[in-house]
């Protein structure tokens, strides 16, 4: 390569460091190089342009954000790991783990890694061993480090990196002696069934075992781990009405299995078969479901339909499954229009308390044998938990326009106004 190409690929390669931005002081030593290969300063300018020119910024600015959007998230899901595991040596294992999913190990990763290892307080020579033996293991195998050079500092450069190895030819298969076929067919024949016992029957008793209970939420969140808010866990959203095998319910979270998939739900948003039968028994259409979209409100409705020794509309052979006959409570259910209509069967206004967190929640609730209607009024406390606050008749017809707070002989009533 000619001093002029040498030149060439310095520029290149600087002006890709400094993201095309050439400092004043940069600039001198170029002019020095550029004088002593016989250019001047015209046809330097020249040779910077023709090399910026050759560049595919498009392709190393995408390439640059992709690399610091991998360095974000692989540093979000670390400091996540931390609060977990119990030592710094699975901390490590699990970043390597994390990059090895894409299979993308570029310097900017291989920095966190080392960077981790530091906080941590961990010999440096053992994190590089570490994370060396995935990449041998893996046939990616860094070049053997420079005489003065530490492993950590090569792992880090960016330009150890080779092909993956082609595998070796096997070995040819040694000879199998006759007498060795029945162990080993026994041996078979144990692994067989072990297989067939971890693999089927274990589970398929476990899911035996389990609980059956559905979600109340209209989008319940399944997650591989115990930890709300967060993207990197998702499974699965879980739409109304979904079935979960609960193996295990302490707490705020469950330990299930819904549509063939194992994770963690949230304790609040299930509910077993004869809850969810009784709540989706006052919904008297789609649309009710759709204006009562929140889980407070949703127990709201079923605290109430409890209170009052009343019952929705229950499916006779489900009645005799939970309550081993057909029941003779009154059935009431509540008829909404749809999620966006005003006036409607259901208000949510903020008359309890102007100060709370949440507003109030108050319907128009239906005897389906007589037409007979009332309003109910339900406000809720600080972890979402309903309060029941009063109740009154109402007309037969007509939608909830407002409810005010009133003060009549010595108590608080709650007036509606309706619209006819």
């Amino acid at each position: 390569m000619n001093s002029i190409e040498l030149l060439k690929k310095y520029l290149h390669d600087y002006l890709i460091e400094k993201d095309g931005n050439i400092e004043t002081g940069d600039l001198v030593e170029m002019r020095k190089d550029a004088k002593e290969l016989g250019l001047d300063e015209r046809q330097l300018s020249k040779l910077l342009q023709e090399v910026d020119s050759s560049i595919n910024w498009e392709f190393i600015h995408k390439e640059k954000e992709e690399a610091q959007a991998r360095e974000s998230e692989l540093k979000k899901a670390v400091e996540i790991q931390k609060t977990y595991e119990k030592n710094a040596g699975e901390t490590l294992q699990f970043i390597i783990d994390q990059c090895a999913k894409d299979k993308v190990f570029d310097s900017t990763e291989i920095r966190v890694f080392f960077e981790t290892s530091d906080e941590l307080n961990q010999d440096e020579n053992n994190s590089a061993r570490l994370l060396k033996t995935y990449f041998e293991k893996n046939n990616y195998i860094p070049l053997t480090t420079p005489k003065g050079v530490s492993l950590r500092a090569t792992l880090q450069s960016t330009d150890w990196h080779k092909d993956s190895l082609p595998l070796p030819p096997p070995p040819p298969p040694p000879p199998f002696p006759r007498k060795q076929a029945i162990v080993g067919t026994i041996l078979a024949l144990s692994v067989g069934l072990g297989l067939i016992y971890f693999l089927w029957l274990k589970p398929f008793l476990k899911d035996q075992s389990a609980t059956k209970m559905y979600s109340i939420s209209n989008g319940l969140i399944l997650r591989s781990s115990k930890q709300s808010g967060a993207d990197f866990n998702k499974l699965q959203t879980l739409p109304y009405g979904t079935e979960v095998l609960v193996y295990e319910n302490s707490g705020d979270w469950a330990s299930v299995k819904a549509n063939s998939q194992e994770g963690f739900v949230s304790s609040q948003f299930i509910l077993d078969k004869k809850g969810f039968s009784e709540l989706n028994g006052v919904f008297g259409d789609n649309d009710s479901k759709e204006t009562i979209a929140t889980v407070k409100c949703r127990k709201a409705l079923l605290d109430y339909v409890t209170r009052k020794n009343i019952m929705g509309k229950i499916d006779p052979e489900i009645q005799n499954e939970l309550y081993g006959a057909i029941q003779t409570k009154e059935v009431w259910q509540l008829f909404s229009k749809g999620k966006t209509v005003k006036p409607n069967t259901v208000i949510y206004p903020r008359v309890f308390n102007s100060n709370a967190k949440f507003t109030d929640f108050g319907f128009l609730i239906k005897n389906i044998a007589t037409n007979q209607r009332k309003f109910v009024l339900y406000t809720f406390k600080e972890d979402e938990t309903p309060i029941f606050i009063y109740e009154a008749d109402a007309s037969e017809y007509g939608d909830i326009k407002s409810v005010q707070k009133i003060f009549v002989n010595g108590e608080f009533i709650y007036d509606v106004t309706y619209k006819y």
